[in-house]
């Protein structure tokens, strides 16, 4: 086998920044920017963005105050372009095949269908901040509205078998988001000429994306995604790209242990019909952040770091794939007990899974979504920086020990394995740094 992939790229830039009286501040920056990955009618793409800056704080009405040590207002709008795209999607690319011979040699398909007029996608990202410093440095506040516009996407799409290919790369709707982001941070102690600082900090992000002018562009890839186990991602106009889509469930029966589906219309019926999928969930979180403390104290540092999702939802694939969609194969594997303990066995029986069976296909709906609130233990580090007589008598400069713990622990409100295959990664690294 025999793979390459690779890319060309071109720029052209220029960057500016001017300061008035460190109060008025400007900043912008212009590219042109050119990559093969793109179709050969739209190789180059203009990126620009500018941004406005005003410390207040430096203002003449604000001497003598010594309320704020900063209060600064930003804003910024510009387009960052994007290149991370595969190397031959704008491409028509042949494979070779073993199993299609003639008399002159092997033969060959057409892998993927080109697109010439492929552009990048273009995203206005829009910005508004606050920055506060107050209390002699004992508070800090920084606050950002922002809003970004993608226009337009870059879509795999579902093309007929007719064609030869099963899909080709296009530029297809686009993607709105706002959102909101916030962080507090209090020094109870701030004596930094002592060496002596503690920090208590707290981050907050709220944001909310929806596709737009779609129309039946992605209508294949959603009636694919139908047909998927466990796919429950669709592309509708003002719908939401993380939002979670299947059929309503009102559980399963005690009489039959068979899952009763509710329709469109609050109708109720045993039989499975993918056109009544709605939303029921979304997997973006309402509100997700990072909670943190620092102590510094001599030479002395301490940090932990822990990162939270509030209000978001989840559908189980470990439930869906190792309690109910168990197959005659899959046996041999590793299930999940619950398979055992919780399926449906006997009439009458409340349960919350179907009765076992190795031949009924278990189709995805509400049962199989739930809320997911989780903290995780983000980052925990220790170290100290010797500052004794005996470093410079050594002929060190600086002498540093450091231990770091990534990802330590993770509490969910969802009972959901990773398994073998998936697991979450630990992390704990020692380092000793010395500097001649």
């Amino acid at each position: 086998g025999y793979s390459e992939s690779k890319t060309r790229a071109a720029s052209f830039y220029v960057n500016g920044g001017y300061a008035y009286d460190n109060r008025y501040l400007l900043d912008f920056n212009y590219r042109s920017d050119g990559a093969s990955m793109f179709g050969t009618n739209n190789r180059f793409r203009n990126t620009w963005s500018v941004g406005l800056g005003w410390n207040i704080h430096n203002e003449a009405f604000m001497e003598g105050t010594q309320l704020f040590q900063l209060l600064k207002l930003r804003g910024s709008v510009g387009n960052p372009g994007n290149q991370n795209f595969a190397a031959y999607q704008a491409f028509s690319t042949y494979s070779f095949t073993h199993w299609m011979s003639n008399v002159f040699g092997t033969g060959v398909i057409l892998e993927g269908l080109g697109n010439p007029d492929l552009t990048w996608q273009e995203t206005i990202n829009y910005n508004l901040g606050l920055d506060v410093t107050m209390f002699n440095n004992h508070l800090n506040i920084t606050f950002d509205y922002f809003r970004k516009n993608t226009d337009p996407l870059l879509a795999v799409i579902t093309t007929p078998s007719s064609l030869g290919v099963k899909s080709v790369v296009m530029n297809a709707g686009e993607q709105n988001t706002n959102g909101v982001e916030a962080t507090i941070k209090v020094s109870p102690i701030y004596r930094p000429e002592e060496g002596i600082l503690w920090n208590i900090s707290l981050n907050g992000r709220h944001s909310k994306s929806k596709y737009a002018n779609i129309g039946n562009s992605l209508s294949g890839m959603n009636e694919q995604n139908k047909n998927i186990p466990a796919s429950t991602t669709r592309y509708y106009d003002g719908g939401s790209p993380t939002a979670i889509w299947a059929v309503r469930s009102a559980g399963i029966d005690p009489a039959t242990g068979q899952e009763l589906f509710i329709k469109k219309d609050g109708t109720y019926s045993f039989t499975y019909d993918v056109n009544d999928e709605v939303v029921l969930g979304d997997t973006e979180p309402k509100l997700e952040g990072v909670i943190g403390t620092t102590l510094y104290y001599k030479g002395f540092s301490f940090g932990c770091y822990f990162r939270y999702r509030l209000g978001g939802q989840v559908f189980n694939d470990a439930l869906f794939n190792k309690v109910e969609n168990i197959s005659l194969t899959d046996v041999e594997y590793n299930q999940d007990k619950r398979a055992l303990y919780d399926r449906w066995t006997t009439p009458g029986q409340n349960a919350q899974y179907k009765g076992i069976s190795l031949i009924q296909k278990t189709e995805k709906s509400s049962r199989f979504v739930m809320d997911e609130n989780t903290l995780s233990g983000e980052s925990f580090n220790v170290g100290y920086e010797f500052t004794q007589p005996f470093i410079k008598r050594a002929g060190l400069s600086a002498l540093t020990l450091q231990a770091n713990m990534n990802d330590i622990f993770r509490i969910s409100s969802v009972k959901s394995e990773r398994g073998i295959d998936y697991p979450f990664a630990r992390t704990v690294s020692f380092s000793l740094s010395a500097t001649f």
